[in-house]
């Protein structure tokens, strides 16, 4: 999986082929954000981020109060997304 810092390289080099590649691995948790955020009043962002870097190990959960963390059924989202993206299996 490609990070932001090979986007950013990406765009310095002008390789608009691999910043469209890096955009469509991506595009199925933006998608999902998007939808959660309609659901929460564009209040889900941080939660959903924090919730994906615990299921792949890393620190920083659970979110702060006033922030709740996601439902069942958003984790279950969330984890077919990010194994769709191909970083948890």
């Amino acid at each position: 999986m490609e990070t932001e810092g090979s986007k950013s390289d990406a765009c310095k080099d002008r390789d608009w082929q691999k910043v469209n590649e890096i955009d469509a691995k991506m595009a199925p948790f933006f998608e999902l954000r998007r939808k959660l955020s309609t659901k929460h009043q564009g209040t889900i962002s941080i939660t959903l981020t924090k919730e994906a870097c615990r299921m792949l190990g890393l620190p920083g959960f659970p979110p702060r109060k006033p922030m709740l963390p996601l439902e069942e059924d958003e984790r279950q989202e969330l984890r077919i997304v990010l194994a769709k993206m191909g970083i948890l299996r």
